[in-house]
């Protein structure tokens, strides 16, 4: 990080993780009277999930708009390669309460808390697999997740299945057409073919 005196401060951040690195760029021109800068996240084949149940690597390629309390993310979210693998069905999982805010810095009382909208194209590579809950696929496709102040996540695209198998009631079923399709309505609820 560096600043002079009454100039902007520039940021260059790099990290690890797993043997993929990524590297955050940006100015963070103002915070007074209003909060403005631009940043920029790439990274490739970073570690970016560490679970039993999932591990994902991914590839971002982020810029991040700052000005007064308004935040936009855009970019892509490659995901090379990722090992999903549930055992069961989440229930009761909480989701982020609908009335979360977000804090800048501790300023929230002074500018109120920080509004963030997003467009982030996500494309999963060649080998994303699926394999738990009797099913095993590579998925492919791509989605465009669109994120709102005060509202659900909403995605646009497709997540195909490929070469998936679904064992179910004794059967070994092989699954000929498999799709996600997401049309513009929540994020969590796509339509099956």
């Amino acid at each position: 990080f560096e600043r002079g005196r009454d100039a902007p401060l520039n940021a260059h951040v790099s990290a690890k993780s797993g043997d993929g690195q990524f590297t955050l760029d940006g100015v963070l021109k103002a915070m007074q009277p209003k909060l403005a800068g631009e940043f920029q996240l790439k990274g490739d084949n970073v570690l970016g999930y560490n679970t039993p149940e999932m591990r994902a690597w991914i590839s971002p390629d982020f810029a991040l708009a700052l000005d007064g309390r308004n935040a936009r993310l855009t970019g892509t979210l490659t995901v090379p390669r990722a090992e999903i693998t549930p055992r069961e069905i989440a229930g009761g999982g909480v989701a982020p309460s609908g009335d979360q805010i977000v804090v800048w810095g501790g300023g929230a009382a002074q500018h109120g808390p920080l509004l963030i909208e997003s467009e982030v194209r996500i494309v999963p590579g060649e080998k994303v697999r699926f394999n738990g809950l009797g099913l095993k696929t590579r998925l492919e496709g791509a989605i465009t997740a669109y994120d709102e102040p005060d509202r659900p996540t909403t995605g646009r695209g497709e997540m195909r299945l490929v070469g998936g198998r679904y064992k179910a009631y004794g059967q070994d079923l092989i699954i000929e057409t498999g799709r996600l399709v997401f049309a513009g309505g929540p994020i969590t609820a796509p339509a099956i073919d």
